[in-house]
């Protein structure tokens, strides 16, 4: 009879913990693991914000990329990329987490720690570059390419 009492005790532990906040932090890379198999603007699109998404396509309406090539606006996570977790951190229906390429395509970008913003919607985590883009479209409108290229060497 303990054995059983020990067994079904084990059982709801383990589902309880399942269940937690914890199982929620995980789902943060889970949202890359998903985006590395989407493929094409039209089904990665599902793993960022609303207003990324937004943010993007009025890019495209001002001539930034074309629509074919709205990807480029977005981190590459393909079956060629591979990464690790450096860290993570959730506060209610935001994350941040920082992820390592381990493999890239881009012999440069192995080993590049990246930073990426999350927030939950529609009780998804999705990766949110809405900040980031808006802010890149800002300093091209009211920039000259001379400009964006010293910007470019500031940082660098």
């Amino acid at each position: 009879m303990k054995k059983i009492s020990v067994i079904i005790v084990a059982c709801v532990l383990g589902v309880i913990s399942g269940c937690s906040e914890r199982q929620g932090l995980y789902s943060l890379e889970g949202t890359f693991e998903k985006l590395s198999r989407a493929r094409g603007f039209s089904e990665k699109r599902d793993y960022f914000t609303k207003a990324t998404v937004s943010a993007i396509e009025d890019a495209a309406s001002q001539g930034a990329v074309s629509g074919r090539d709205r990807l480029s606006f977005l981190p590459r996570f393909d079956e060629k990329t591979k990464w690790e977790e450096v860290s993570e951190k959730v506060e209610g229906n935001r994350g941040l987490i920082r992820l390592r390429y381990t493999d890239h395509p881009v012999e440069n970008m192995i080993g590049l720690v990246m930073e990426f913003r999350m927030k939950r919607e529609n009780g998804a985590w999705k990766i949110d570059l809405a900040d980031e883009i808006r802010s890149a479209m800002k300093v091209r409108r009211n920039s000259s390419a001379a400009d964006y290229i010293r910007l470019v060497r500031k940082r660098y």
